[in-house]
């Protein structure tokens, strides 16, 4: 699977090929400790009740050229749904969840999510300025997607994650969170589930 590290070292899975490290991880569909439980799950095929336990979700969807190649690389065919119908199904997904769920995405992104609430936000990887939709909680003001994450670990203990990818989300835990996560392609639930193995979560 394609990774890439920020400037603080933190890793997060990504469909470029430049500037991306390969590494090679085992496909696996689920993996649980104390402190986070993973599992495969595709959008499309609607809400995972899984996720009941977690207190808010925060994701981070793919935009639009980059689901094509998210798909591919998860052996899925990009066609067979298209994007709008993924980001149809991340509004469904969140309308169920019924909890506070956040998502970042580009102001185009937000005209089909439809959230409740956004506002403008710079996502620190890429240091893009873009947007941070809301569904079913409040928004509050933050620079950036790492403080925005981190400041949801603070407020809440188990945060659940649709998109985990390499576990961006998860690299902000303090000691008392718990971490639901689940993505299309088993090689990130098998990247998880080796950090996991080695401490790191």
């Amino acid at each position: 699977m394609r990774t890439m590290k920020t400037k603080d070292g933190r890793t997060y899975f990504t469909a470029l090929k430049k500037g991306s490290i390969e590494v090679d991880v085992k496909a696996v569909t689920e993996y649980e400790n104390e402190k986070v439980k993973a599992f495969v799950h595709d959008i499309h095929d609607g809400y995972d009740s899984r996720f009941d336990e977690a207190d808010v979700i925060y994701c981070e969807p793919a935009w639009r050229p980059g689901y094509v190649k998210f798909m591919e690389m998860a052996g899925k065919d990009p066609q067979k749904y298209g994007y709008n119908k993924y980001l149809k199904a991340i509004h469904d997904f969140a309308k169920q969840f019924g909890k506070p769920f956040y998502c970042i995405g580009s102001v185009a992104m937000m005209k089909i999510l439809q959230p409740d609430d956004s506002q403008p936000i710079v996502i620190t990887p890429h240091g893009s300025n873009d947007a941070i939709g809301v569904f079913n909680g409040t928004l509050f003001d933050c620079p950036n997607t790492d403080s925005f994450i981190t400041e949801l670990c603070k407020k809440y203990t188990v945060i659940g994650d649709i998109f985990c990818g390499a576990g961006y989300t998860f690299s902000h835990a303090l000691p008392h969170n718990r971490f639901i996560l689940s993505d299309v392609n088993p090689e990130c639930i098998g990247f998880i589930a080796k950090e996991a193995e080695h401490g790191n979560c």
